[in-house]
């Protein structure tokens, strides 16, 4: 484009040059006729002044054709004369217009690398543009995975709750049962060991052992129930942390979706607002083209110069405008190709990465992330997650079967004394039986 416009503007200048050298030998050529004239006008003076003063008609004639020669060829001295000043005004005023289209072309010149200039800046922002779209929608696709991942989270630590919860319901209805049974078999063997100091020696020395074995189990219950109030502590502990956690949880999604939304509206504003910016300052490039297109166009008129420079650059800034939007079409996609093998080139583990890829070195290696990774062990997926260590899983069936056996120990018991009382004293006594199931319910 700017060859073409050079090519014009060399043209230019030469017709300019062969005009003023036309009009210089034109100059020339009237100098000549009229010092060929004035050359006359002396001969015919001489030939005046040298005829003899003879009044006859031939001599009036002759002088009368001499003077009309003498006053035609005056006449046409002063149109040379004329012309002469008009053709010198005409070459002096000639470079003048000649600097104004010298001006009117540098002028052009430098709109043009302007526009240039302008759409190198557009081809750039547009890039930009581009790359910060697909950053913020790879940001978002990372809240998205986020997000879903802490749904899952929260799920099952709602479903770990219910079960606790359900499992601290079963326990407390047990241990209620249990205290219940064993408040009123100590009441009943109260009652026994009571009636059983009115029956005798042998009595006596049997409920004083029962008494013992009594204290004994009491000690054992009250530490059970001891235990089994800790561990409902504990557990309600733990309820009290999954809630919170879950709290955690729905607010951060929340969070996640807030921010996603305002980086749309963002994005979305952004564009907008470039996109008008282009259009306005386009504008304004081609209005200000035309007001100068114009104003050479009547220039040219005014100076007789035919309007074919004014189409002939016209046409140049239209093919030029066509070459420059089909070039940007073409480099965009190969930038944008440029970035994304430069983006998926590896990275190391950061705070916020997820650790699912081969990315990961711990993850590339067959290994699993630890202490001494970059990443977070919340958001970190190649972790090892291990179970949730509860007490109530171990230690609460054997409490439960402990607390049933005793049950079963003192119904027993509360049998045979019964039969004992009806029969009379001649039978086995309690305590042998009583000692036997006890330990053969610790054996167990």
């Amino acid at each position: 484009m700017m060859k073409k416009i050079k090519r014009c503007g060399s043209k230019q200048p030469a017709t300019a040059l062969d005009n003023h050298q036309d009009c210089q030998t034109r100059v020339r050529e009237l100098e000549q006729q009229n010092n060929s004239f004035q050359k006359e006008i002396e001969e015919l003076k001489y030939k005046l002044a040298n005829v003899p003063s003879i009044s006859t008609d031939s001599a009036m004639k002759v002088k009368e054709d001499y003077l009309e020669k003498l006053t035609t060829l005056q006449d046409q001295v002063a149109d040379l004369k004329n012309k002469l000043e008009i053709k010198s005004q005409f070459s002096v005023q000639r470079p003048k217009g000649d600097e104004a289209t010298k001006r009117s072309q540098f002028e052009i010149q430098n709109l043009k690398a302007q526009k240039v200039q302008l759409q190198c800046k557009l081809k750039v922002e547009s890039l930009q543009l581009r790359l910060n779209k697909t950053s913020h929608e790879k940001e978002i696709l990372q809240l998205r995975r986020e997000y879903t991942r802490n749904q899952f989270q929260m799920n099952k630590l709602l479903d770990a709750n219910r079960r606790l919860k359900m499992v601290v319901q079963r326990k407390t209805i047990e241990a209620s049962m249990a205290t219940k049974r064993l408040k009123e078999l100590l009441e009943s063997r109260q009652t026994l060991s009571r009636r059983g100091r009115k029956a005798g020696t042998r009595n006596e020395t049997n409920a004083g052992i029962q008494s013992l074995g009594h204290d004994s189990e009491l000690t054992t219950l009250h530490a059970l129930c001891a235990e089994y109030e800790r561990q409902m502590e504990v557990m309600d502990e733990e309820s009290d942390k999954l809630k919170e956690e879950a709290e955690e949880l729905r607010q951060e999604n929340l969070r996640y979706q807030l921010e996603e939304r305002e980086t749309l509206s963002l994005e979305k504003g952004f564009d907008i607002n470039e996109l008008k910016e282009e259009v306005v300052s386009i504008s304004g490039l081609f209005r200000e083209l035309r007001l100068q297109k114009e104003e050479l166009e009547q220039v040219n008129k005014a100076q007789g110069v035919s309007s074919h420079s004014s189409t002939v650059v016209a046409s140049n800034l239209s093919t030029e405008e066509g070459t420059s939007l089909s070039e940007s079409e073409h480099s965009i996609p190969s930038v944008a190709a440029r970035y994304k093998n430069e983006s998926s080139t590896c990275c190391s583990c950061s705070k916020k990465s997820l650790c699912k890829t081969s990315k990961c070195v711990c993850r590339s290696n067959g290994g699993s992330c630890g202490a001494s990774c970059g990443c977070i062990a919340s958001k970190c997926s190649n972790r090892v997650k291990l179970p949730l260590q509860l007490n109530d899983d171990s230690s609460g069936p054997e409490i439960a079967s402990h607390g049933t056996m005793l049950l079963q120990n003192a119904l027993l018991e509360q049998q045979p004394s019964e039969k004992n009382d009806h029969q009379g004293p001649s039978k086995k006594p309690l305590t042998d039986i009583g000692n036997i199931r006890l330990r053969q319910g610790r054996k167990i």
